[in-house]
């Protein structure tokens, strides 16, 4: 083994060119495997970063007139639960929001979660220090308590211990802080502080996400039959919330990874085919560089080396190769795993999962693919040699016929990569088809030249923050470069939206639970305006509507269509949930459409409601300017500060970056994939260059004879062509049949596109047909200047 060693090291060092193209080629190969197993490690393989995380589930509601399985849950039911289940060990709940931080440094919005007094419990959570909130502070009326996250414990306080005891004012309230949360826990996800949830937030309609630990020994199964019974009751004991509703119980982790899952394993199958490429060409040059050793192996073969000597030699020399590509690979892979989790959009969630890391499994699931890349690649050849012809290699017998009859498993090879490529790109077109598809849906808003940011005003009454609110958009409105500026509670494109139940007056009130539901925002004057949503009949609100006159409401297209058919809803009057249900909003006004949460999802029956009728503390800020929008962010700022220098900004931002977030993940994957099927083709045509090159190399004779006998230089090259096309051909109706059986995994990532697209297949077809012929031409070329005499003499 040491003398096999010894040798393949001179023998691999004497070929330089052969060694770091074929160490490069599986090099690319093990780094893309490393790094995306190293993400799907991660998130798909690691516990969650919990104490016995396997037991945690979270618990939700199944809404009857959606279907969604994971509906936030009512308070009151969360009570019930907690007291009547026998298969939790714990059950908490929890409720995330911004609120305002002022002491200890500048005003800042930050990010609070409201919790139970079992949270931190539920989820095995030590503190780094003080201590957790205890009976007292969970009552009414109980002590203003808060808990720091850690990252705001070092940020604000400089990781200072002493900082537990002192008082900072959340939303203009004295609160004690009594304890920082451990290093790394964030959760619910990137909180800043927790706060005691308030016992009256728990009756507050569907608002709450219950998280619990299953009780030793019960499993899932178990503890969805008693849940369902629960909420049997539940349904029977309080029809007026609960009618039809339903529970699911659901792993933790199962939710955690539900938007990432198939995505993962599609790109961990795409590089695994990328690998497949590189090893069969690496096995196409070892089978090449086996049989340019003819005369070699032959001389050792008549001294007295046996066959499975020079069999083990050559896979000792692949392994070699394989060993030396894996330790490249893996220096790859940690630049090219941190280039993943920087690319990977914050919609992944990865802050919910251990850091992306080559920890141990990583590291051995690297020495796996190299020892089974060089196993792969370095049988071929051994094959080869144990059926080695040694009468014909020592007489010196070049391979007269080397076409692709005499060669048929470095043919099978090519054929194999391009097939594997025709996949790779398959998926890869109609992600990217699906993503073109996407980005030419019509948000209904016009995101051009805008600025948002975030006001809130919780240290003032509705009512106030609503005059505050409307004497700041005035303010913003006379700077120079503002065309129109506008608020609302929540805006289009930033994960959050509001909904409530709703009836059409004059109609009989429905059974709880049928009521139809619909969007909600509650926006200011100006807000249509700010963000280029066309009015389509009526007006929009004015400074007419205001607290104490008879309530105006707008509503969308597609609640007038679905509900007013064929009919005028100007004038008619219906009844809103959000606000007072017995008293009907008059409907002033039909707005254009807006798509509220992704470009993928249709527009939803909405309504909105005037802030000065319905008053909430703030509001996110939309600015239309007529120039560069950054121009007015300071001045901005600067009237904000004249008004109440407490008053926190926060997220300035343009409408384009909240557009371009929601398509990130789509993006993210397009990218993703279309790189490595690009590294696959590439990979492909490089096989059918070399099987060619190396053919016509073999037939220099051949091709000699031929031009002899009055062959022409095209005549030449079109032989040449014409198999490399071959090869090309029938890898390409393999590859669309493979991609016809295989993208039929990855619908649910696509959009307003089939899996069975016939474009994206004769695309894809055509453009590495074009690819093919260009790698045939070049070897092509090179065998129609061949010089008859010289050919004739090669020998």
């Amino acid at each position: 083994m040491l003398s096999d060693l010894r040798y393949s090291f001179r023998k691999l060092r004497h070929t330089p060119g052969f060694t770091v193209v074929a160490i490069a080629a599986l090099a690319i190969g093990i780094a893309a495997n490393t790094s995306i197993f190293s993400l799907v490690n991660s998130v798909l393989l690691r516990p969650l970063p919990y104490r016995d995380p396997g037991r945690l589930a979270y618990i939700w509601e199944v809404s009857p007139r959606s279907g969604n399985r994971t509906n936030v849950v009512n308070g009151g039911n969360f009570n019930e639960w907690r007291d009547r289940n026998h298969s939790f060990e714990k059950m908490a709940a929890w409720a995330n929001g911004p609120v305002n931080l002022t002491g200890q440094g500048e005003p800042e919005q930050v990010k609070a979660g409201y919790i139970t007094l079992d949270f931190l419990a539920v989820l095995g959570q030590s503190m780094t220090a003080g201590r957790n909130f205890i009976d007292e502070e969970v009552k009414p009326n109980g002590p203003n308590v808060i808990i720091l996250g850690h990252a705001l414990w070092m940020r604000r306080f400089g990781g200072d211990p002493a900082a537990v005891g002192k008082r900072v004012q959340v939303n203009g309230e004295d609160q004690l802080i009594v304890g920082v949360v451990g290093q790394g826990f964030s959760y619910p996800r990137s909180a800043d502080i927790y706060m005691p949830m308030a016992p009256r937030r728990l009756w507050r309609g569907r608002s709450i996400t219950v998280v619990a630990r299953l009780n030793q020994g019960v499993g899932f199964e178990a503890a969805q039959s008693e849940m369902d019974s629960i909420m049997g009751q539940l349904r029977v004991e309080h029809p007026e919330f609960n009618s039809k509703w339903g529970v699911n119980v659901m792993p933790m982790k199962d939710y955690e990874t539900r938007n990432v899952r198939l995505a993962l394993i599609v790109l961990l199958g795409a590089v695994g085919f990328v690998l497949l490429i590189a090893c069969a060409n690496v096995a196409n040059l070892m089978l090449i560089r086996a049989t340019s050793r003819a005369r070699e192996i032959a001389v050792r073969l008549s001294i007295g080396a046996s066959r499975w000597a020079i069999a083990r030699q050559l896979v000792v020399e692949s392994l070699m190769i394989s060993v030396a590509s894996g330790i490249v690979g893996l220096l790859l892979s940690v630049w090219l795993t941190d280039a993943l989790v920087a690319l990977t959009p914050p919609s992944v969630g990865l802050e919910n999962f251990a850091r992306v890391t080559l920890d141990p499994g990583v590291l051995l699931f690297t020495f796996g693919a190299t020892l089974f890349t060089g196993l792969l690649f370095g049988l071929a050849p051994a094959a080869r040699a144990a059926r080695f012809d040694l009468s014909n290699s020592l007489k010196g017998a070049r391979n007269a016929g080397g076409g692709m009859r005499s060669n048929k498993l470095r043919a099978a090879l090519v054929v194999a990569e391009v097939a594997l490529s025709v996949v790779l790109l398959a998926g890869a077109g109609l992600l990217a088809r699906s993503f073109l598809q996407l980005m030419s849906v019509k948000p209904g808003f016009e995101p051009d030249r805008t600025l948002t940011l975030d006001v809130l005003m919780f240290n003032r009454k509705p009512d106030q923050a609503s005059v505050f609110l409307e004497d700041l958009l005035e303010r913003i409105r006379a700077i120079p470069s503002v065309r129109a500026a506008g608020s609302a509670h929540f805006l289009p494109m930033t994960g959050m939206t509001s909904g409530t139940g709703f009836r059409l007056a004059g109609l009989p009130v429905p059974a709880p639970g049928d009521e139809p539901i619909c969007e909600v925002s509650v926006i200011t004057s100006g807000y249509f305006a700010a963000m280029s949503i066309p009015l389509r009949h009526g007006r929009v609100f004015d400074h007419h509507d205001r607290a104490g006159t008879p309530p105006v409401i707008v509503i969308n297209e597609t609640l007038a269509r679905k509900y007013f058919p064929g009919q005028n809803p100007i004038g008619r009057g219906i009844h809103v949930q959000w606000g007072h249900p017995d008293v009907p909003y008059e409907i002033v006004g039909v707005a254009g459409d807006i798509r509220s949460t992704t470009l993928d999802k249709e527009p939803s029956p909405t309504v909105f409601i005037h802030n000065r009728q319905e008053p909430l503390s703030g509001g996110n800020i939309v600015i239309r300017t007529t120039s560069d929008p950054s121009n007015v962010a300071a001045l901005v700022k600067q009237q904000i500060r004249a008004l109440d220098p407490n008053v926190p900004v926060s997220n300035m931002r343009s409408l384009d970056y909240y557009l371009s977030s929601s398509v990130a993940r789509q993006r993210f994957n397009t990218i993703l994939l279309g790189g490595f099927a690009c590294a696959a083709m590439l990979l492909a045509l490089l096989g059918v260059f070399g099987v060619i090159s190396y053919s016509v190399s073999q037939r220099t004779q051949e091709i000699g004879v031929r031009m002899a006998l009055g062959a022409g230089a095209g005549d030449v090259a079109r032989l040449v062509i014409r198999e490399g096309m071959l090869l090309a051909g029938l890898g390409i109706v393999f590859g669309v049949l493979g991609a016809l059986t295989v993208t039929r995994f990855i619908s649910a990532l696509l959009f307003g596109v089939q899996p069975t697209d016939v474009p994206t297949y004769a695309g894809v077809s055509a453009i590495l047909a074009f690819a093919a012929l260009v790698a045939a031409w070049l070897p092509a070329r090179r065998a129609s200047k061949v010089d008859p005499i010289v050919a004739l003499r090669y020998e």
